[in-house]
């Protein structure tokens, strides 16, 4: 009998093998199935929970920080003169275009307004400014230059905030100044109104609406009778 090659041998026994292995079926490949849009996986609800917290808390410190300040708003509105907080704010405002103003804006303006050197400042104006109503009662004190004066000391006046030009009583010491020499006849017209007014004056009898309309009667009365008053 003849004898096989081993090269034909071994041929012949892969091709039973490969035909086994053809014939064996197949498994069905995994199919992944598709997540819904509302599942989530554990560490994504982890992570929405954990930001939740955050959310909260960061929300229930901004509305105690929040009550904070407003408590100190409110603490500084009432320890400083209300013309000077309202002044103090106008200028913050002014100064950075912006209608919000920081407490610590406001404290360091407040601070500066407090300073020795503007202390200083305020008691010379104060000074000057209550020296200014002595010089109406000289004689030779012109009327014109007297208020034209009075316009340049009341600017600084408004400037430091100072009380003699503040209610009912610097728009009097204005009308007594005015009618010691000036015009006496003038200034008890306007101590009446004031009188008739129970000192609750309409928003337009100011002390610088008293100053303009004092300066445009003198005037006038200056054209009509130049031989009364000093000229």
């Amino acid at each position: 009998m003849p004898r096989m090659s081993t090269r034909a041998s071994t041929r012949a026994t892969r091709v039973p093998l490969r035909a086994k292995r053809a014939s064996e079926p197949h498994a069905p490949p995994e199919t992944r199935q598709a997540r819904t849009p509302g599942e989530q996986t554990p560490t994504m609800l982890e992570a929405v929970q954990f930001y939740d917290v955050i959310h909260q808390e960061a929300c229930r410190k901004y509305k105690t920080e929040e009550a904070k300040q407003t408590v100190i708003y409110k603490w500084i509105a009432s320890t400083v003169n209300p013309s000077l907080h309202q002044s103090t704010l106008e200028q913050i405002r002014k100064e950075t275009g912006k209608r919000e103003v920081s407490l610590r804006k406001i404290a360091k303006t407040l601070k500066g307004s407090f300073s020795p050197g503007m202390m200083i400042m305020t008691a010379e104006i104060s000074t000057v400014y209550v020296n200014h109503w002595a010089e109406a009662k000289l004689a030779n004190t012109h009327p014109d230059k007297w208020v034209e004066k009075w316009y340049t000391v009341y600017q600084k006046a408004k400037t430091y905030d100072i009380n003699e030009i503040k209610g009912p009583n610097a728009i009097r010491d204005f009308i007594h100044a005015v009618g010691t020499q000036f015009d006496p006849t003038w200034a008890r017209a306007k101590l009446v109104k004031m009188i008739e007014h129970n000192d609750n004056l309409p928003t337009d009898f100011t002390l610088k609406s008293i100053a303009d309309e004092f300066m445009r009667y003198h005037k006038a009365t200056k054209m009509f009778e130049p031989s009364m008053g000093i000229q």
